[in-house]
């Protein structure tokens, strides 16, 4: 799916301000526990390092990594399922093949180009051999 100049602008403006009021307040700003699982799923995938573009400090990236961990049942009863306990406890968001589609295509608006972290190499290398005539 190729997102449109203009929902690529707003999709750009509201992940910007959700990520400036991340490192203004911290995590105990008025985000829910989904949107904070939502904001890691984003900075890990641009941090991959196919991307290597931090949008957020490691301090604040582990901050939000232990406040996951410690909330965790909350998250996942709130419909953040796609966390792995191991890796917030590490502070490590290594495993970005666990994100839905969506948030990669949130990290290509705001890093600007696309994603190159490993699940979506793997993507883009499967639908080039598909369209390969035999």
């Amino acid at each position: 799916m190729v997102m449109k100049a203009t929902e690529s602008l707003a999709t750009s403006e509201a992940w910007s301000r959700y990520f400036e009021d991340l490192r203004r307040y911290g995590v105990l700003h008025k985000f829910t526990a989904r949107q904070l699982a939502g904001l890691y799923a984003v900075a890990s995938i641009c941090y991959d390092e196919g991307n290597h573009s931090p949008l957020i400090p490691d301090q604040l990236f582990d901050s939000l990594c232990k406040w996951l961990y410690e909330h965790y049942d909350t998250c996942v009863a709130d419909g953040a399922d796609l966390l792995d306990r191991d890796l917030l406890r590490c502070c490590s968001g290594y495993d970005t093949t666990r994100f839905v589609k969506p948030y990669h295509e949130v990290a290509e608006v705001l890093l600007g180009h696309p994603c190159q972290c490993l699940k979506c190499q793997g993507i883009a290398a499967h639908s080039t051999l598909a369209s390969r005539p035999k």
